[in-house]
C-alpha cells in the first residue's frame, strides 16, 4: 500500500484478478486515470475506483506494460487489451503458448505472437501472472498426500493437482457429487486456497476442512463458477488439518478436472512426526487420524485412514509377547485399545478382546504423556455430546424466550414442581360405560360405538398472524416444549397446530391455505382428547378473502350482477375463475396467481374482492353473503368455536364438563391513536387505498370479537381479558409483565386440560376391551372403502349361516365345521372385504337380548347371518397392533375376550403358548345357539415368526357347531406366502376362496361409487384413462390408488398417459406427484420416517424428528427462518393431508395415536423409494436414533444452514426418557411409568442406523429390558436383539455383550414374562461376571415383596439345552438329528413304537421351540434319515416306498414327493445326502449293495452298485464337494460329487455303524471298538486318510461314572478345523479329540443314557446336536466347559445341613449320597455309601446333632447312620471313605436294622440321639449310636401314602412332638417320649404333602386336591384352636400338579413355600394367600423335594431362610429368601 500525491486515499497493488472482484469490466485490463496506458493490473483505490501505472507511481513497469520472455525471445511483448487487439485484426484470441482462451494479451506486433499473463508473467511478475495468490503465505499442499472420490484413468491421478506441474491435472468420473481431498500433515492455520479448473470445471462446489477427517465444515460455498484460476477466501483463524474441494454440480458433461489445488496458511512442527508410537509417547485421549492398520488378527484386515482415540495401551516387548500372543506390528510399536471417535466404547475383537491396533512409522498421535494399560477403565467423552462444529465450539443462537427468562420452563422452580407433583397425584379410576364395553367386546362393530379420543391433545391456536407473532412465537419456543414434557409424564401426547409459517409459494398461489387450515382444526377437534381450540383476537380483524371454489349458480348470479355495472370487472372475473365440472355439483375455481404478471396480483385481488363484496346481496343465503365478507380468522372461529354444537354431538360420549375451547382476548387501548405509524398496519385494519383505519373491518371485528366468541363461550366462561398499551409494537422489552401472564396463563390452561383428559382416560385397567375397541376402530376406516366383491361376499353369507344355502340352488356351501379362508395377491381386498364382514355383522345385530333369529335378520343387507342379537364377534386385524403380532400375545387376547362373553373365568387362560393350544380349541365349545361365536382373523401372513405361528398348529381344524372361523392370508411367492400354503394343505378347497382380479365392468362400477361419495366425477376420456389402467393391474388397491391420483382432476386436466402398470410404480408414481409439489427432501425424508419406524410416529413425534434433521430444515427455510429452528407445522400438515388416504392413525405403545402405511403394499413400495439407498437410510435413521434417545430434548444441536455458517440452536423437542413419573392409581401405587415409544423405537433406529455400541448398550440395558417386561414388549425386545445380532454378524461388527443379554434372555424369558415383577430376581440370578448381573445390581432395586437369591452359580456347562422331539409316548425314540445349512434349525425323526408311524420334527434354536411336527400318513418303519436342501427351504424324508419326500422346512407341508420308476432299489434306506437342490444319493441295506442318485429336477432315478453288504451309511461336506459311502461290513469309498466318480477307498473292519467325512474329503472317521474290531461294542473311532499310513485309534474310557460299557453311537467331524473330531457314547458323553495328536481335549456329559445314537454338528460349528434317550435331543456348545460327571437319575430326597453351607442328596439309582457346597455347587463336600442294594428309588434323609449327623433310609429294613467328626470345608482333610470299613479317617458309618420292613422315611431328633423310622406298617422309635428301639406303634402307614416328594413325618424343634401320617391316611400327634397320642388327629384323605410351624404345632399347611374345595392343586391352612380342634383358615390355588414340598417359615417372615411337579417353587404370602414370589425351573422339570433352613447372610448379617431343591434332572439348587424386613 502506497500513498501519492495523485490521489487522496492509499493506492493498494492490485493483478488483474484482484480487479476484477471489484468490478467484471477490468476483465481486459486496467486503465492508468494519469496516463491513459492500458495495463494488466493496477495501484488501486478500490473506494474510487482510481487506477495508475507503475511509471506514473515512479516504480518502472509495475505493472509491467512491456515483458521479454524466453518463450519469445525475438522480441519484447506489449500489453493490449481486447479493443487494441480487435484493431490489429483480431476476431478470436488465444494464448500461443498454453492454448487458452483470453481477452487480452502480450503482444508481439511483428510476429502476432500472443501471451497470456500466465506464461508471460510467471517467472519475472508472478503477482500479476493470474494474481500471486500466495499473500505471502506458503502453499501447505505441495506434494501432500491427497485422495479423491474417483479418478477419470491412471494418468490423472488425485496427486497430480498438488504436484506444482502445469501439465498434469487431476480428473475425476463423470458423476455428482465428486471430491478432492488434501492432507497437510498437522492442524495448520489456513488463509484461502486457489484452484486452477480445467475446461471441465464445477459451477458448484464446496470447499470443506476437518481436524480429524470425522467432522467437516463448509467454510466457502462457490457458485457459477467457469474455468481458470479462482481464489477462495477462509474465515479469520481458520484451522484444518484436511482441505476438501466438494463439487455438487459440474460446469460441462465431462467429470470434475483440476490443475493446480493450492492451499495457503503458516506451517507447524507436528507433535512428535517421525517416532513411532510406544508406551513412552502413547497419549490417552488422543485423536489419530493417519497411519493406522488393523491387524491381521482383526476381521477388518488391511482397511487404511480410521480415526480415532487412545484408550490405553500395551507395550510390546518380548517379556510380554507370549501372553498376548503373535505380534504383527511395526518394530517398537505397542498395540493399543482403539476407538472410533463417534463411539466412546471400545468395540472387542482382536487379542484379548478389543481392538489393537498399531501406527505407522512417522505417524504417532501428538503429546507424550504415558498410558494406562489396556485393562484398566478409561473415561473418555462422547464427542457427540459437544456443541463443537468442524472443531470449534459454536454459541447457542438465543431464541425470543431467552429476553424473558434464563431457564427452560420445565426447570423454573413452580413449573418444574408442576410436573414432580404427578408423582403425588392421587386420583380414582372411573368405571367404563357396561353397555358399551360389552357391545364391543361382542363384536358389535359401530362407527359411533367405537369412536374415542386417542391419548392426545392437539389445539388449534387461531388468530391474525401480524399482531400475535410475539405471543405466538413465545408459546413456539417456551410453553409447547414444556407441553410436551408435561402431557408425556401422562402418557399423552401434546401438539399444536402452528399454521403461519411453511407455505410454499405453489400452495400460496393455488389458495390452498385456508383450506389446509380448516381441515387441520378438525382434524384437532376429531382427535384431541381435551382442549382442541384456542382463539386468539387482539385489534385486528384480519385478512377477508373471496372463495377459491364458488359453485357454480352462485358464480353466475354474482358475476351477472357484477356486470349490470361494470362489465370489464365482470370478465376480469370470467378470466381468472375456471368451470369445472368434476366438482359436483359443478363449481368454480380460481385460477393460480402464479399466471399473473409479475407485480399484477394484488390488484387483480382487490378488484374482485370489492366487486364480490358489492354484488354478495345478490345471494338469498345469508351465510353464503358473509363468505365474501369474513376474514380468515372468523371463519376459524366460525368452525372452532361458533359451530362447537356440532363437533360436540359428534363426540362419543359427549362430555358437558370436558372444555374445548378457550378465548383470549387483548385490547391495545390506543391503538387508533397509532395507526399512522409505519407498523401500525400490523395491529388494526387498514384500507388499501389511504392507509386510514378499515371502518368495516373493525366493526365485523367487534361483532366477532365482543359479541359473537363471548356468546359462544358463556357456558365454560373460557375467557382471559389482557388491555395493554402500545409500545410501539408489542415486544419483550415494552411487554415483559404481560407477555409472562399470557405465557403462563396458557400454560396453566393447557396443564389443567391434559390432566383432565388423562384423568378421563385412567379407566379401570380393561386390555381386553383396549385391544378389541383397536381392531373395531381399524375395522371401521378399512371398510369404508369397501365397494363390490359380492359373490365373496355371498360365499361368506352361505358359511355363516348354512339355511341360506338352500336359496342358492347349484352353489355348494363351504364346510361349516372348518374355517373358511379368504386369498389373494397384495391389493385385492381381502381385509377391506373381512372388515365389511364384520361391520355388516355389527349394523344389523339388534341391541339388547333375547331377539330371535328372524328379528336379527329382519334388515335387509349385503351379509344375510342367521344368527341371533347375542352372537359374538371377534375380530383380529393381525399385525396392526402389538398384542396381534405374535401368535401367543394372539391367542391370549382372544380367548380373554372369549372368556368375557361366555363368563369363563379369566385366569383359566394359559399364558405359555403350549398350553394355550390346548385350550384355545376347548374354549370354542362355550358357542351356543343362542349365543354363537364368529372368529375373523386377517392377514395370518402378518403374524412374526416367533412360535413358528405360520405352521399354523394352533388353528382349530374342526369347529364347534356353534362357531364359525374365517382367516385370510396373502398369496405370495415369497415366505409371507407360507401361511397359506399350509392353509391349503390343511384345509379343505371348498372352504378357500380366492379373491381373483376384477373385471373392467367391475372397476367402472366401483369407480363410479368412489366417485358419487367423494363428490367428484371424471371426463370420459379421464375415466377411460383410469379404467384401462386399472386392466394393466385388476385389483381393487390398484383402482383405489388410481382413483386417489385422479379425484384431484379437474374437467379442463389433460391426461393422455396411462398410469403405471403396477402397484409399487403407481405408488412411485404418487410419491413423484408429491415431491413435485412439496419438495424432494421433505417428501423423503418425512415419508422415509414414517416408512423406517417400528409402530409409525405420531404427528409430534414426526415434526421433532423433521426439526433434527438440517438438511429438511436448510431446504424450507430457502425464504424465511422461524424464529425456533423447527420445521413448520404446515408444511407437515400439507404433506400428510396429500396422502391421507395412505396412512392409517392407530393407538400404539400405551394408546400415543401414531401414524402408519394403510397397507402391506405401501410400505413396501415406501422402503424402495425412500430407504433403498444406504446412506439415506443411515442418515434418516440417526436421526431418529438422536430423537429416541433425548440427545437435543434438553441442549441446543450444532448445524450449518444454508449458506454454511455454523451455528447451534436449541430444537424444542419432547424428551424420550425410559423412566416417567406416574399418574397413580392410588397411593399404593408405587410402580413405575415406562416410556414405550423409545422402547419400541429406539434400538431399531439404531440398528437401522448401523450405531452398533449404542444398540448394544441399549439393548442390553437392564432398566430396558426391566420395562419392558413390564409392560408386556419382551418378546419384542429379544426380536430387536436377535436382528441387532444378525445385522452385526452380517457387517462384520463383533459382538460384545449382546450374547450375555442373549442367553440371558433366552433362558429366562417364559419365567419373566410369567411373573414380570421378577425381573430383578432372574437379572441378579446370573452368573456374577455376567453384564445382566453387573447392571442388575448397579440399577435396579430389588421388589419390595422379597425375591429368591440364588446361592453359588455353577459353572455354564457345555449343553445349552434339551428338548423332547415328537409325539409324547412311553415308546417313541428319536432316530436322527440334522442341522439346516444356515445352522439355525435341527431336523430330527422320530418313531412312536417299533415298525409305527414316523414324525419329522425341525426346531428354532432361536426361540428354543419346536416349528412344527409332520407325520407320516402310514407306518415307515426302515424311515432312519433325514437332510435338508442345500437351499434351506426344504427338509427331504427317503421314504421306503422308494419315494422323496420335500417338506417346508418353515411350515411342514408336503411341497413334492419324487417317485423312483427308473431302477430297483432296495426298500430300506439307510443314509441320505444331498449334493444339491436336484441332486440326491441315498444309501440302502441288502446284500448286494448300491447307492441311489435322484435327479429331481429330470424327475431321474439310477442306481450305482458298490462292494460290500449290509446298511450303507451316507456322509457329506459342508460344500457338497465331497460325499463317502461305507457299509456295515467294512467297504469305504469317497465320491466326487461333482462327477459321481470314486476318488478313494479304505478297507474297514465288519460293524460301522456311523462315519463322518473332513471339509477337505481327505480323511473319514467311523466307530471303533476297544480291541480294534468295529461294531456296537466299540468305544473310540478311527480315522482313515491317504496320508496317513496306519488309520489313527482314539480311545475312550471302557466304562462310564457308573460302571457301564460305553459304545460309540455318533461321530462328527469339526466343519471347521478338520483335526477335530466328536464323538459320542452311549452314556451320553461328548469326547473332543485332536486327531494328529490322537489325545483328547475334552469331555461333555449329559444325564441320561444314549442307546440309538446319532450326532452332527451345525456347518457353523457353532452347536453339536446328539440324539439321547428316548425322544431327547441334546444340544451342546462345542467351546464350552466340560463337567465331571454327576449321577444320572433324578433327585428324591434333599436335607440342607444346618448352617445352609452344604446340602446332602439323594439319587435315584445311585449307591451313593452326596453332600455339595451350597456356595460352590460343583463342589462335592462328602460322597458315602448308604444303601445295600441299587433300587430306581430315592432313599429319604434327616439331619440332627446340628448338623454332625445324618440318618437316612437304605431301600431295605435298616437306616444308614453318618457321623461327620470333621469339618466338611476343611480342604485338609481327606475325605475319601472305604466303604468296606466302618470308620475311616474321621467319618463314621452304622447300618442299623429295623423290625418294620423297608424304610419309607426317616426322622432324626435334633440332639441326634434318637431317630424315628417310618417302615411299611410301623413307626418305631430307636437310639441312633446303636439301634435301641424306645417305642413301637403299628398301624402307621398304608400303602396309598406316597411322599410324592413331601415329608411323611416332621418332628418338632424341640423334638417332644412327631407328627406322622397313621394307616387312615389321618395325620397322628404323637409324644416322642413314649408314642402316645398328644392331641386331636388330623384327616385329609386327599393330601400329598404337610408340613406344621415348627416352633409349636400349632399351624398346619396341606396339599389340598380336594374336588369339594375346587381346587386342583391348592395348599390349605388350619389353625389348632383352644378347643382342640383343627379349624380351616383359608385356601387358595397354588399349583397346576402335585405339590412335593412344602414350609410354613416362621411367624416373622409370614409366608409359606411350597413346591410341585409343575417345576416351580413359590413364596405365598401366610396371612392374603397372595402369590409373592415364584421360580420357574429350566424347562420346567419336576421339583421332586426342598428343604429349608435359616442361616445368616453373609453381607447383611441377617437371618434367611435358604431353600434347597432337588429335580428330576439331578440338579440341586439353593436360593435365599431375602426381604426388606
Amino acid at each position: 500500500i502506497i500513498e501519492t500525491d495523485l490521489h487522496e486515499h492509499p493506492l493498494t497493488r492490485s493483478s488483474i484478478r484482484d480487479l476484477c472482484a471489484l468490478h467484471p469490466a477490468y476483465g481486459g485490463g486496467a486503465g492508468c486515470n494519469n496516463c491513459g496506458d492500458i495495463i494488466p493490473g493496477s495501484w488501486n483505490c478500490s473506494s474510487c475506483q482510481f487506477d495508475l501505472c507503475g511509471d506514473c507511481m515512479g516504480l518502472e513497469n509495475d505493472p509491467p506494460k512491456v515483458v521479454t520472455s524466453p518463450l519469445h525471445a525475438d522480441h519484447e511483448l506489449r500489453f493490449m487489451n481486447i479493443q487494441q487487439l480487435v484493431c490489429e485484426g483480431y476476431t478470436w484470441m488465444s494464448c500461443d503458448q498454453c492454448g487458452s482462451n483470453i481477452i487480452s494479451s502480450f503482444h508481439c506486433s511483428e510476429c502476432g505472437y500472443d501471451l497470456c499473463l500466465m506464461c508471460a508473467l510467471n517467472d519475472t511478475f508472478s503477482f500479476y501472472a493470474g494474481g500471486d495468490d500466495s499473500e505471502g503465505k506458503e502453499n501447505l499442499a505441495l506434494d501432500k498426500p491427497v485422495k479423491c472420490s474417483s479418478i477419470e484413468d491412471d494418468s490423472h491421478t488425485a496427486a497430480m493437482s498438488v504436484d506444482g506441474d502445469d501439465e498434469t491435472r487431476w480428473a475425476s468420473d463423470s458423476s455428482d457429487p465428486q471430491w478432492l481431498e488434501v492432507d497437510l500433515g498437522a492442524c495448520c492455520p489456513v488463509s484461502h486456497v486457489c484452484i486452477k479448473w480445467e475446461a471441465a470445471f464445477a459451477t458448484n462446489y464446496e470447499i470443506q476442512i476437518s481436524e480429524d477427517r470425522i467432522s467437516y465444515t463448509t467454510v466457502a460455498t462457490v457458485k457459477n463458477n467457469a474455468e481458470g484460476w479462482v481464489k477462495t477466501p477462509f474465515p479469520d483463524d481458520t484451522k484444518a488439518m484436511f482441505v476438501r474441494m466438494y463439487g455438487s454440480q459440474r460446469g460441462t458433461c465431462y467429470g470434475y478436472s483440476i490443475y493446480h489445488f493450492k492451499v495457503y496458511g503458516s506451517s507447524v512442527e507436528s507433535g512428535v512426526a517421525g517416532v513411532v508410537v510406544t508406551s513412552d509417547n502413547v497419549t490417552l485421549g488422543a485423536r489419530v487420524v493417519r497411519g493406522l492398520h488393523w491387524p491381521p488378527s482383526a476381521s477388518n484386515d488391511g482397511i487404511q485412514g480410521y480415526p480415532g482415540t487412545v484408550l490405553g495401551y500395551r507395550p510390546m516387548h518380548s517379556s510380554t509377547a507370549e501372553n498376548v500372543g503373535k505380534y504383527c506390528g511395526p518394530e517398537g510399536c505397542c498395540v493399543v485399545a482403539w476407538d472410533l471417535i463417534k463411539n466412546p466404547t471400545p468395540h472387542k475383537i482382536g487379542l484379548h478382546g478389543k481392538y489393537e491396533l498399531y501406527f505407522l512409522q512417522g505417524y504417532a498421535p501428538e503429546g507424550a504423556s504415558p498410558g494406562l494399560q489396556v485393562d484398566t477403565d478409561v473415561t473418555t467423552v462422547d464427542p457427540n455430546m459437544s456443541t463443537e462444529v468442524g472443531g470449534e465450539v459454536v454459541e447457542e443462537t438465543k431464541t425470543i424466550e431467552m429476553g424473558l427468562w434464563d431457564t427452560p420452563r420445565w426447570e423454573r422452580h413452580e413449573w418444574k414442581e408442576k410436573i414432580e407433583a404427578l408423582n403425588s397425584v392421587h386420583t380414582k379410576p372411573i368405571s367404563l360405560n357396561h353397555e358399551k364395553v360389552v357391545r364391543v367386546l361382542q363384536g358389535h362393530v359401530d362407527e359411533k360405538l367405537v369412536q374415542s379420543k386417542q391419548k392426545s391433545i392437539s389445539i388449534f391456536v387461531s388468530s391474525t398472524f401480524t399482531d400475535t407473532y410475539v405471543e405466538r412465537n413465545l408459546l413456539i419456543a417456551d410453553v409447547y416444549p414444556y407441553l410436551k414434557r408435561y402431557a408425556l409424564q401422562l402418557g399423552f401426547e401434546f401438539s399444536a397446530s402452528e399454521m403461519r409459517w411453511g407455505i410454499r409459494e405453489e400452495s400460496s398461489n393455488s389458495h390452498q391455505t385456508a383450506d389446509i387450515c380448516m381441515a387441520e382444526l378438525q382434524r384437532c377437534q376429531v382427535e384431541s382428547a381435551g382442549l382442541d381450540y384456542v382463539l386468539i383476537l387482539g385489534n385486528k380483524y384480519g385478512f377477508r378473502p373471496f372463495p377459491a371454489t364458488i359453485p357454480a349458480d352462485e358464480f353466475n348470479a354474482l358475476v351477472n350482477t357484477v356486470e349490470k355495472d361494470d362489465i370489464e370487472t365482470g370478465g376480469v372475473i370470467r378470466e381468472w375463475f375456471i368451470l369445472d365440472t368434476n366438482t359436483v355439483p359443478s363449481a368454480y375455481r380460481l385460477r393460480s396467481s402464479a399466471e399473473a404478471e409479475k407485480g399484477a396480483w394484488w390488484g387483480i385481488f382487490e378488484r374482485i374482492q370489492s366487486a364480490f363484496q358489492r354484488a354478495r346481496y345478490c345471494l338469498e343465503d345469508e351465510s353464503r353473503q358473509q363468505m365474501y365478507t369474513v376474514s380468515v380468522t372468523e371463519c376459524e372461529a366460525l368452525n372452532g368455536l361458533l359451530c362447537r354444537k356440532e363437533v360436540d354431538d359428534a363426540k362419543s360420549p359427549p362430555d358437558p364438563e370436558q372444555t374445548c375451547a378457550y378465548y383470549y382476548r387483548r385490547l391495545i387501548r390506543d391503538m387508533e391513536s397509532h395507526v399512522a405509524h409505519p407498523k401500525g398496519g400490523m395491529f388494526i385494519d387498514k384500507s388499501y387505498e389511504d392507509q386510514s383505519v378499515d371502518t368495516d373491518a373493525q366493526q365485523l371485528l367487534k361483532i366477532l370479537r365482543d359479541e359473537k366468541v363471548v356468546q359462544a363461550m358463556e357456558p365454560s366462561h373460557c375467557i382471559k381479558d389482557f388491555e395493554i398499551e402500545w409500545g410501539p409494537e408489542i415486544g419483550i422489552d415494552t411487554h415483559r409483565e404481560y407477555l409472562k401472564e399470557f405465557c403462563d396463563h396458557f400454560c396453566g390452561t393447557l396443564c389443567d386440560s391434559i390432566s383432565s383428559a388423562a384423568q378421563a382416560t385412567l379407566v379401570e385397567p380393561d386390555d381386553v376391551y383396549e385391544e378389541a375397541m383397536r381392531h373395531a376402530a381399524f375395522c371401521i376406516s378399512r371398510s369404508r372403502s369397501f365397494v363390490g366383491r359380492k359373490e365373496i361376499m355371498h360365499t361368506v353369507q352361505m358359511y355363516l349361516n348354512p339355511l341360506s344355502s338352500a336359496q342358492n340352488e347349484g352353489a355348494t356351501p363351504p364346510d361349516c365345521h372348518a374355517p373358511l379362508v379368504l386369498y389373494g395377491r397384495g391389493g385385492s381386498g381381502k381385509s377391506c372385504t373381512m372388515a365389511k364382514c364384520v361391520v355388516e355383522m355389527g349394523l344389523h345385530l339388534p341391541r339388547g337380548s333375547g331377539k330371535s333369529a328372524a328379528a336379527a335378520i329382519a334388515t335387509p343387507r349385503e351379509l344375510d347371518i342367521y344368527f341371533s342379537s347375542d352372537s359374538v364377534c371377534i375380530v383380529r386385524f393381525i399385525g396392526t397392533t402389538p398384542q396381534s403380532t405374535t401368535i401367543s400375545d394372539l391367542l391370549q387376547s382372544v380367548c380373554r375376550q372369549i372368556c368375557r362373553n361366555y363368563n369363563v373365568p379369566l385366569d383359566l387362560v394359559p399364558k405359555d403358548y403350549r398350553s394355550l393350544v390346548s385350550f384355545f380349541p376347548t374354549l370354542l365349545e362355550n358357542a351356543t345357539e343362542e349365543k354363537p361365536l364368529v372368529i375373523f382373523f386377517d392377514s395370518l401372513d402378518q403374524l412374526s415368526s416367533e412360535d413358528n405361528a405360520h405352521n399354523l398348529s394352533w388353528l382349530p381344524l374342526k369347529l364347534p357347531m356353534h362357531c364359525r372361523f374365517v382367516v385370510s392370508a396373502i398369496h405370495a411367492s415369497d415366505e409371507s406366502g407360507n401361511a397359506l400354503i399350509k392353509l391349503q394343505s390343511l384345509i379343505p378347497s371348498m372352504n378357500q376362496v380366492e379373491l381373483l382380479a376384477m373385471s373392467r365392468d367391475d372397476g367402472d362400477a366401483i369407480l363410479s361409487a368412489w366417485l358419487q361419495k367423494s363428490n367428484r366425477a371424471l371426463t370420459p376420456d379421464q375415466t377411460e384413462i383410469v379404467l384401462q389402467s386399472f386392466q394393466q393391474c385388476p385389483l381393487p388397491l390398484y383402482l383405489n390408488i388410481a382413483f386417489q391420483l385422479s379425484r384431484t382432476w379437474s374437467s379442463h386436466t389433460v391426461v393422455n398417459d396411462l398410469f403405471p402398470p403396477s402397484i409399487p410404480s403407481l405408488l412411485a408414481d404418487l410419491f413423484s406427484r408429491l415431491c413435485v409439489i412439496h419438495g424432494r427432501m421433505l417428501v423423503h425424508h418425512c415419508l422415509g420416517y414414517l416408512t423406517l419406524a417400528k409402530r409409525g410416529l405420531s404427528r409430534a413425534e414426526l415434526e421433532d424428528i423433521l426439526s433434527l434433521d438440517d438438511d429438511v430444515l436448510n431446504d424450507v427455510y430457502q425464504w424465511w427462518v422461524p424464529p425456533v429452528r423447527r420445521i413448520p407445522g404446515l408444511l407437515v400438515t400439507r404433506l400428510l393431508s396429500d396422502v391421507e388416504m395412505y396412512i392409517v392413525t392407530q393407538g400404539a405403545d400405551g394408546g400415543i395415536p401414531v401414524l402408519s402405511w394403510y397397507h402391506r403394499e405401501f410400505k413396501v413400495a415406501a422402503r424402495e423409494i425412500f430407504l433403498s439407498d444406504r446412506t439415506q437410510k443411515l442418515k434418516l435413521a440417526s436421526v431418529m436414533s438422536e430423537y429416541f434417545s433425548s440427545k437435543w430434548s434438553d441442549r441446543p444441536k450444532p448445524f450449518l444452514d444454508k449458506n454454511g455458517v455454523q451455528g447451534c440452536a436449541q430444537r424444542k423437542v419432547a424428551p424420550q426418557e425410559l423412566v416417567l413419573t406416574s399418574l397413580a392409581v392410588s397411593k399404593s401405587d408405587t410402580s413405575k411409568k415406562f416410556n414405550q415409544r423409545r422402547i419400541s423405537e429406539l434400538p431399531c433406529a439404531q440398528i437401522y442406523a448401523q450405531q452398533w455400541e449404542k444398540v448394544e448398550n441399549t439393548l442390553c440395558d437392564v432398566r430396558l429390558l426391566e420395562a419392558s417386561t413390564q409392560l408386556g414388549v419382551i418378546q419384542e425386545t429379544l426380536m430387536d436383539m436377535r436382528l441387532a445380532k444378525d445385522e452385526m454378524l452380517r457387517n462384520d461388527t463383533p459382538l460384545s455383550i449382546i450374547p450375555d443379554a442373549l442367553m440371558f434372555l433366552n433362558r429366562e424369558i417364559y419365567s419373566i414374562r410369567q411373573k414380570p415383577d421378577l425381573f430383578y430376581q432372574y437379572a441378579v440370578n446370573q452368573p456374577s461376571d455376567s453384564i445382566i448381573h453387573k447392571m442388575a445390581v448397579e440399577y435396579l432395586s430389588p421388589p419390595k415383596h422379597g425375591w429368591l437369591r440364588l446361592v453359588g452359580h455353577p459353572p455354564e456347562s457345555a449343553l445349552i439345552t434339551n428338548f423332547l422331539t415328537g409325539p409324547t409316548g412311553s415308546y417313541t425314540t428319536c432316530l436322527a438329528v440334522t442341522f439346516s445349512p444356515d445352522g439355525k434349525y435341527l431336523a430330527s425323526i422320530t418313531s412312536s413304537d417299533t415298525g409305527g408311524i414316523c414324525h419329522l420334527g425341525v426346531f428354532d434354536l432361536a426361540s428354543n421351540a419346536e416349528m412344527f411336527n409332520f407325520s407320516t400318513p402310514w407306518k415307515t418303519p426302515s424311515l432312519s434319515c433325514v437332510t435338508w436342501t442345500p437351499n434351506g427351504q426344504n427338509v427331504v424324508l427317503p421314504i421306503s416306498k422308494n419315494e422323496l419326500w420335500f417338506i417346508s422346512g418353515k411350515i411342514g407341508v408336503l411341497q413334492k414327493v419324487v417317485k423312483n420308476k427308473s431302477c430297483k432299489l432296495p426298500t430300506t434306506v439307510t443314509g441320505v445326502v444331498a449334493l444339491s437342490d436336484t441332486l440326491f444319493v441315498t444309501g440302502h441295506k441288502s446284500d448286494s449293495n448300491s447307492l441311489g442318485i435322484w435327479e429331481t429336477e429330470a424327475d431321474k432315478v439310477k442306481s450305482v452298485s458298490i462292494d460290500g453288504e449290509g446298511a450303507t451309511y451316507l456322509a457329506v461336506t459342508n460344500d457338497r464337494s465331497h460325499f463317502v459311502s461305507v457299509t456295515s461290513s467294512g467297504s469305504c469309498r469317497v465320491w466326487d460329487a461333482s462327477t459321481l466318480s470314486e476318488l478313494r477307498s479304505f478297507s474297514c473292519p465288519n460293524g460301522i455303524t456311523h462315519v463322518s467325512i473332513s471339509s477337505d474329503g481327505t480323511m473319514v472317521a467311523v466307530n471303533r471298538g476297544n480291541d480294534g474290531t468295529f461294531g456296537w461294542e466299540g468305544d473310540g473311532a478311527a480315522v482313515y486318510c491317504e496320508a496317513f499310513i496306519n488309520p489313527k485309534f482314539l480311545s475312550m474310557p471302557e466304562l462310564d461314572i457308573s460302571g457301564q460299557s460305553m459304545n460309540t453311537v455318533g461321530i462328527s467331524f469339526h466343519p471347521n478345523n478338520d483335526n477335530i473330531l466328536y464323538v459320542l457314547n452311549s452314556s451320553n458323553q461328548v469326547y473332543a479329540y485332536d486327531i494328529s495328536k490322537e489325545r483328547m481335549l475334552a469331555t461333555f456329559e449329559g444325564p441320561g443314557n444314549c442307546y440309538e445314537g446319532g450326532m452332527t454338528m451345525s456347518p457353523t460349528g457353532e452347536y453339536l446336536a446328539s440324539v439321547g434317550q428316548g425322544n431327547n435331543v441334546f444340544l451342546w456348545n462345542p467351546a464350552g466347559t466340560g463337567l465331571s460327571k454327576f449321577p444320572s437319575g433324578e433327585i428324591g430326597a434333599i436335607a440342607l445341613l444346618p448352617d445352609g453351607s452344604g446340602v446332602c442328596v439323594s439319587h435315584s439309582c445311585a449307591e451313593l449320597c452326596y453332600i455339595y457346597s451350597t456356595e460352590f455347587p460343583t463342589k462335592v463336600l462328602k460322597a458315602f455309601k448308604n444303601t445295600k442294594n441299587m433300587s430306581t428309588s430315592c432313599v429319604p434323609i434327616s439331619i440332627g446333632g446340628s448338623g454332625s449327623r445324618i440318618v437316612t433310609a437304605t431301600n431295605s429294613n435298616c437306616i444308614c447312620v453318618v457321623d461327620l467328626t470333621y469339618d466338611l470345608t476343611n480342604e485338609s482333610c481327606d475325605k475319601t471313605v472305604d466303604n468296606n470299613s466302618e470308620r475311616d479317617n474321621g467319618v463314621e458309618l452304622r447300618f442299623l436294622d429295623t423290625s418294620g420292613g423297608r424304610v419309607k422315611d426317616v426322622v432324626i431328633h435334633p440332639s441326634g440321639e434318637y431317630t424315628v423310622v417310618l417302615g411299611e406298617k410301623t413307626l418305631e422309635y430307636i437310639s441312633t449310636r446303636d439301634g435301641t428301639q424306645v417305642w413301637k406303634k403299628e398301624n402307621m402307614t398304608s400303602s396309598s401314602n406316597g411322599r410324592a416328594g413331601g415329608r411323611m413325618m416332621q418332628m418338632s424343634a424341640s423334638g417332644e412332638e412327631l407328627a406322622c401320617y397313621d394307616i387312615d391316611d389321618n395325620i397322628v400327634f404323637l409324644s416322642t417320649e413314649d408314642g402316645e397320642c398328644k392331641r386331636t388327629s388330623f384327616t385329609h384323605p386327599y393330601a400329598t404333602c404337610f408340613h406344621l410351624s415348627s416352633e409349636n404345632f400349632d399351624t398346619l399347611i396341606i396339599s389340598s386336591p380336594s374336588p369339594s374345595e375346587g381346587i386342583d392343586q391348592g395348599i390349605a391352612v388350619y389353625k389348632y384352636d383352644e378347643t382342640n380342634s383343627w379349624n380351616k383358615v383359608r385356601v387358595f390355588a397354588a399349583h397346576d400338579t402335585n405339590i412335593t414340598g412344602l414350609r410354613i417359615l416362621p411367624s416373622a417372615f409370614n409366608a409359606i413355600i411350597s413346591c410341585s411337579e409343575d417345576g416351580t417353587l413359590k413364596v405365598w404370602d401366610f396371612e392374603s394367600g397372595e402369590l409373592r414370589c415364584i421360580y420357574y425351573n429350566p424347562g420346567r422339570q419336576f421339583i421332586n423335594s426342598m428343604d429349608l433352613v435359616l442361616c445368616t447372610d453373609k453381607e447383611s448379617g441377617a437371618v434367611v431362610p435358604r431353600i434347597a431343591i432337588g429335580d428330576a434332572t439331578g440338579r440341586v439348587k439353593t436360593f435365599d429368601w431375602v426381604t426388606d424386613s
